[in-house]
């Protein structure tokens, strides 16, 4: 997890040191929560509904965005799931051959992901349809979109030097803090913040139009209708 300072000359300091994490295995969204699935949540009367850039008639399979960090954990938590440990979403992104991007290598252009490479990005200002760089840009798990198009909440307090003392086993991030940790970049991102191992924050309070999220369980259940259930 983090960044290799022997490979890259381009580490930041909170992305180091680069080390070994074990984690308990869990399963994970491929996809971003789309507007149309988190619109069950709100019809349902168990969500609110997001702040901004919401029109799930019309963009049902886009990232769900403009949502607080509290607005994306009750989702989850209504689809018997929660959001993903950095730890998670880090091991989902890249595997463990330490590649730069979920694809691979290569640099990133519209063909692997939906990002600002000029404006707009990719040719629109706003996500895209989930999974529409698939399978090219897809994680060694076979996820969409963990590059790109929305970038996304993490359960993580935010802690700059947070890996020099995390621990190599199921880190959970600091105990407390200001900020939550954002993931993965977005279309308003230029390619070198997209690789895998960059970490945003925001205020956790507030939605942005570039960030949504994707969800986990852990291993004591299985697929229910909604995402996950008790076994």
């Amino acid at each position: 997890m983090g960044c290799n300072e022997q490979a890259f000359d381009d580490c930041i300091s909170d992305e180091v040191p680069f080390h070994e994490v074990e984690l308990l295995q869990f399963f994970i969204d491929r996809t971003e929560v789309t507007q149309g699935q988190y619109k069950k949540c709100v019809d349902d009367g168990s969500c609110t509904k997001p702040s901004c850039n919401w029109n799930p008639g019309l963009t049902p399979n886009q990232p769900v965005v403009c949502v607080t960090w509290p607005q994306a954990g009750k989702y989850c938590s209504w689809a018997n799931k929660r959001l993903p440990t950095e730890a998670e979403w880090e091991k989902a992104a890249k595997g463990i051959d330490g590649r730069i991007f979920p694809w691979g290598i290569v640099a990133p252009t519209c063909e692997y992901a939906v990002l600002d490479n000029g404006s707009p990005g990719c040719g629109t200002g706003a996500p895209k349809d989930v999974c529409g760089t698939s399978p090219k840009g897809d994680s060694p798990y076979g996820l969409c979109d963990m590059a790109g198009n929305a970038a996304e909440w993490v359960s993580d307090w935010y802690g700059p030097s947070y890996y020099a003392g995390s621990g190599d086993s199921n880190p959970f991030g600091p105990e407390e803090g200001t900020l939550r940790v954002r993931r993965g970049g977005s279309y308003v991102d230029t390619p070198e913040y997209l690789a895998v191992r960059r970490r945003g924050v925001d205020s956790p309070l507030m939605g942005y139009s570039y960030l949504g999220f994707r969800c986990v369980a852990d291993d004591n259940v299985i697929p229910g209708e909604f995402g996950f259930k008790s076994r």
